[in-house]
This record gives C-alpha cells, structure tokens and sequence, in this order.
C-alpha cells in the first residue's frame, strides 16, 4: 500500500492529500483491497479526531470522538501504476446485532482524480461489518469488498479481520 500512495501521490495533488491525510491517520487504520483484473476496490476507517482540523474544514467533516471516515478508492492499473477512477460506490455498516445502515458516501476529485468518503457514528468498542460496492461502469463485473472493523474513540479503528 506504501508503494501505491508514493505512486498515486506523485501525480494527484489534493486527492492525495485527502488520501494521504486520511490513510496515514496512522498505519493503525489499515486499508483493506480486493483485485478484480486491472481494477482494485480499497478502503479503510479512521476516527475523525486523527485527521487535521484543516483536512476535516476543507472536507466537510465534523471531528468528534464517535464519529469515522470512510474512505473508498477504487484504482486501475495503467502500465503498472493504480490510477484512482469513478465508479458508482456504495457502502453499508452492519452491527453484530444485524442492524445495516448505509453509509452515505460523497465524491471528492481534483485533477480527474477521484475517491469517496462518507462519515458515520459509532459506539465505542463497537464491531461493525462494512460492504464496500463499486461498479466501473454498466458493463463491468461488481467489485465487493468486507471487512470488520472494532471502533474506538479517540484513536484510529483497530482492524478485527
């Protein structure tokens, strides 16, 4: 993932500082990626109080101890390099419980490039399951990504799976 943002970085001024800023919210929040042929869907979970109150301001986001952010990238390969591209995304977060609720997911792009992010509250030490969707265009197969995440306030999601 290292190798990934350097490349992604280089050429993609303000969604790779969103990126950046909200995947370096430490090494902690770990990114999670499913390969389908040239495309990779990724996304991990960061508690807003690890992202910069300038990031937070500039993306909309309201830091509080309870409340992450969702990020969704969906890549393709080009030559050898991930380029972030559109895609109709989608996510959900289930309970252990079996309670589901969407995750409302915004795009935000610069230069042509492009991810989503959408903020959620949670309880502490909650476990949540998340479903990340993401189609490139009618035609093409259904990326799906799951992963589990234990929520914890004040510091950066700790991964369960």
């Amino acid at each position: 993932m290292q190798r990934l943002l350097s490349r992604v970085t280089r050429r993609t001024p303000a969604v790779a500082v969103l990126a950046c800023t909200v995947w370096s919210a430490v090494a902690l929040a770990q990114p999670h990626a499913v390969r389908h042929g040239l495309f990779t869907l990724s996304s991990s979970v960061v508690n807003t109080q690890s992202i910069s109150a300038e990031t937070a301001r500039q993306h909309g986001i309201e830091p509080s101890e309870q409340r992450a952010v969702l990020n969704v990238v969906v890549f393709r390969d080009v030559d050898g390099v991930q380029w972030p591209i559109r895609a109709a995304v989608s996510a959900t977060r289930t309970t252990l419980l079996g309670v589901q609720r969407d995750v409302e997911l915004r795009q935000v792009e610069d230069q042509g490039r492009v991810s989503y992010v959408g903020t959620f509250e949670f309880v502490p030490r909650e476990v949540l399951d998340f479903s990340v969707t993401a189609r490139i265009d009618p035609a093409s197969p259904l990326l799906e990504l799951s992963f589990r995440e234990r929520m914890t306030p004040t510091q950066p999601p700790a991964s369960t799976r």
